[in-house]
């Protein structure tokens, strides 16, 4: 047995150095000594190559081992067929095995058994381990572009086309790209650090399409690449903001109304009109039924030390309104004013119907405030500025309890009023406690 394994490993050396083999009496030199063959002699770690050997006794068990040792991913031992062939089999050096930015010698040893003698062989190759940095010349964003902000209006979800360059490496094994969101704030969109993480996607090449995208929402977008095992994030993209854009009507009913069942809410108290009539249009806006006393009495706190004039008097007035909405909610309003009954609600029609979102109304003279959350025209406002307002539709907060008190004010929610009368009941703005900016005009908060 000694005196087999020490030809066997003579023989090997005998090979090296280009002499004939030493084989035992009464065998071949093929019978005599296995083989062992890698496929690559120089490979980048994290690649798998293919091992090939033979020569070993039929039915014996084959095992490899590596130097350095524990290195490879693939195959302990296997089972030589009937020819004294181990079947190809695959091996790999993991990515993280060596140190990054080094080639490193690595060799795999197979022992078993040929000729009823134990024998071991050999076979050794460079194992190259890139560095784990990626190269940001490599990628950058295309669509949207850095630092673009990019905003599109739809009545209800679109998506995307994100796009970006790419020169891909040698030693990048996968790309994903991250798409982040944030809630809009009047409009605006939350910084990109504040936004969260909505979905992870595989792609390939140098696009992928965004599906789901909704209103109300800020987009930005990351790609992380999977690189010599390791993965990395490219940040760099713009942001995508998308808007509620207006429906699309194919045949105009002469009318459009956002009143549904729930968006209604009474004030809480008394001075609390401009409050309440901030939760019914986040009501609409955000397709929710809130009528907490406790949210109005946030709204009213908001606003309060927010007005244009900090007159001694309870209440808001159109600033604070204008604040406490694109503070808490997700579209961006403005006042508006006119001297013309026609000529505002002509204006609150049309932002209506361009954005799907409700307008504020200041009414009594600046006393009090409704919600205008629908309207009537001979035809769509939005396909042409040359049609006939005929009317609105309002909710004001202080129903039903207006009945208990005065005079009954407030209609009931989604009451119809046309122009005319639109007139006599807001009146032009006054404020009993000093001069404003809004003096006698009729004043309209708009998204």
């Amino acid at each position: 047995m000694v005196r087999r394994v020490v030809l066997a490993t003579l023989a090997i050396c005998l090979f090296a150095t280009g002499a004939l083999p030493l084989v035992a009496p009464g065998t071949s030199a093929a019978d005599t000594l296995p083989t062992l063959t890698l496929s690559s002699h120089a490979f980048n770690a994290g690649v798998s190559i293919t091992v090939s050997s033979s020569g070993w006794d039929p039915g014996t068990t084959v095992n490899f081992t590596t130097d350095p040792v524990g290195t490879p991913a693939g195959i302990a031992s296997a089972t030589a067929d009937g020819t004294g062939v181990v079947a190809d089999f695959a091996v790999v050096v993991p990515a993280d095995a060596f140190a990054p930015g080094t080639v490193t010698p690595w060799t795999l040893t197979a022992t078993g058994t040929t000729t009823g003698a134990t024998a071991s062989v050999s076979d050794s190759a460079s194992v190259m381990t890139p560095s784990t940095t990626v190269n940001p010349a490599d990628y950058a964003f295309v669509n949207p572009a850095p630092l673009a902000l990019v905003t599109l209006n739809t009545p209800t979800t679109t998506s995307y086309d994100v796009k970006w360059t790419h020169t891909k490496g040698a030693n990048e094994q996968g790309l994903a790209l991250q798409t982040f969101r944030g809630f809009q704030a009047g409009g605006l969109c939350p910084p990109i650090a504040a936004m969260v993480l909505s979905a992870t996607a595989t792609v390939s090449g140098t696009s992928a399409t965004v599906v789901g995208l909704r209103p109300f929402y800020c987009y930005t977008f990351r790609l992380l690449v999977t690189h010599s095992g390791a993965t990395f994030t490219l940040n760099g993209t713009g942001v995508v903001r998308i808007l509620r854009g207006p429906a699309v009507i194919a045949t105009w009913s002469g009318k459009y109304d956002l009143y549904r069942w729930g968006v209604f809410s009474t004030q809480s108290n008394w001075i609390n009109c401009v409050p309440a009539g901030v939760q019914m249009m986040l009501n609409i806006d955000l397709h929710q039924s809130d009528h907490s006393a406790t949210r109005q009495q946030i709204y009213y706190d908001y606003g309060r030390y927010r007005r244009r004039y900090l007159y001694d008097e309870p209440g808001g007035d159109p600033q604070s309104q204008k604040l406490t909405l694109n503070h808490f909610g997700p579209v961006g309003y403005h006042i508006i004013t006119s001297t013309s009954i026609t000529t505002l609600l002509r204006a609150v029609a049309v932002r209506i119907r361009m954005t799907g979102s409700p307008a504020a109304l200041v009414v009594m003279s600046g006393q009090h405030a409704w919600v205008i959350n629908g309207f009537k025209s001979n035809v769509d406002p939005r396909a042409t500025n040359n049609y006939t307002l005929t009317g609105v539709y309002v909710m004001g907060p202080l129903w039903p309890k207006q009945t208990l008190r005065y005079r009954y004010y407030d209609p009931s929610p989604d009451t119809f009023y046309n122009v005319a009368t639109m007139g006599i009941l807001i009146g032009h703005y006054h404020d009993p406690k000093g001069p404003t900016m809004w003096d006698g005009q009729y004043v309209a908060i708009v998204p």
